[in-house]
This record gives structure tokens, C-alpha cells and sequence, in this order.
């Protein structure tokens, strides 16, 4: 995949899981996405950026049955929140956005039934609605 396709793959999942969060919350997101494409042992989300947004049942915004599936593919580039989405992207590719949620490769939105991976995680970081996590067994 190109440099391209990764953009434009974590510019949509950012704008599908976290277009109502807060800047901050973008860039986490972001991070999430990039951490688990660069983690030293885990391939199973695939390898590089675009496998990893793309990796079945991981990101719910492409998830054939979720809302914003459709929508992702869809979103159009002149509209604010996916401009601010891609902006988001880019901070975190270029590396300008440091990782505000300290290496976490998990999230899960607060208030949403407690998925079963949380148990053993290590919990780093609430920002806006998400609740972040690292060393998930």
C-alpha cells in the first residue's frame, strides 16, 4: 500500500470512530492505529496502516453491520469534520502529534458494555468518550 492509501484508510476510521471527539481524541485514535501497525510482535491486525484499519472486527466503523461503514466510504472531503479528521491523520503520520495515550493499541467507548479484552489490560488514558489501553493479553 502506498502512503496514500494509509492516509486516507486512518483519516476515515479516524472521522468513523471519533468524528464527535474532541481534537485530542483524534489524535488518539490516530495513535492507536499507528502503534498497532508499528508493534514489535503482534501481526495479526495485519501489517502497515491500511491492513490495520481494515483488519475485520477491529475498527466497528468498517464493520458491515455498524452505521458508519457506509458511510466512511462515502464521507465527503469538504465536510468540516472529516477535513479536521484528516488533519488528525496527517499530525500522526508526519509524526508532528505526540501520542497522547501512552503506546495504547486498544480503546473502547466509555459507557458501551466493558469488552472482554479490558480484563488484564492495562488502562492508560480516558479522552473525551474513550478509554485507552495497553498490554492486552
Amino acid at each position: 500500500m502506498s502512503l496514500a492509501d494509509d492516509f486516507d484508510a486512518m483519516r476515515r476510521t479516524i472521522w468513523g470512530e471519533a468524528r464527535g471527539e474532541p481534537f485530542q481524541g483524534q489524535l488518539a485514535v490516530g495513535h492507536v492505529i499507528l502503534n498497532r501497525a508499528h508493534h514489535p510482535t503482534i501481526k495479526w491486525w495485519g501489517i502497515g496502516i491500511y491492513a490495520v484499519c481494515h483488519a475485520k472486527d477491529q475498527f466497528s466503523c468498517w464493520n458491515p453491520a455498524d452505521p458508519n461503514s457506509g458511510m466512511v466510504r462515502v464521507v465527503s472531503e469538504n465536510m468540516p469534520s472529516f477535513i479536521r479528521a484528516s488533519a488528525a491523520a496527517g499530525l500522526v503520520l508526519s509524526g508532528e502529534a505526540p501520542d497522547p495515550t501512552g503506546h495504547s493499541t486498544h480503546y473502547y467507548r466509555i459507557g458501551s458494555p466493558e469488552p472482554n479484552w479490558v480484563r488484564g489490560a492495562k488502562h492508560t488514558v480516558d479522552i473525551g468518550h474513550h478509554a485507552f489501553f495497553t498490554d492486552v493479553p
